[in-house]
């Protein structure tokens, strides 16, 4: 939904994409992280394999909302498997 369009916006203005490689759905997650978390440690301007800097300038804040809102709902998730793992006896 928002990396479609962040992508078509970014080859209107004439540029290329903003990662070259999509391995595993890398890229999508990459995205979140890059309009979700602020500029610094979790989120690098020299993030070899997305250039966060231009992802950031075309996200709109509904883009910002659903990045954290999958962030949170991934993380949710593992926690919710980890919890269930260990009650189970897997760990």
């Amino acid at each position: 939904l928002t990396m479609a369009r962040i992508e078509r916006e970014i080859r209107q203005s004439g540029e290329g994409r903003p990662a070259a490689w999509d391995g595993i759905g890398y890229r999508a997650l990459s995205y979140a992280r890059a309009i979700a978390f602020p500029v610094g440690f979790w989120n690098s301007k020299t993030d070899p394999l997305i250039d966060v800097m231009k992802v950031r300038q075309f996200a709109t804040p509904f883009d910002r909302r659903l990045s954290r809102i999958f962030l949170l709902s991934g993380y949710a998730f593992l926690i919710v498997v980890m919890v269930t793992a260990f009650q189970l006896g897997a760990w």
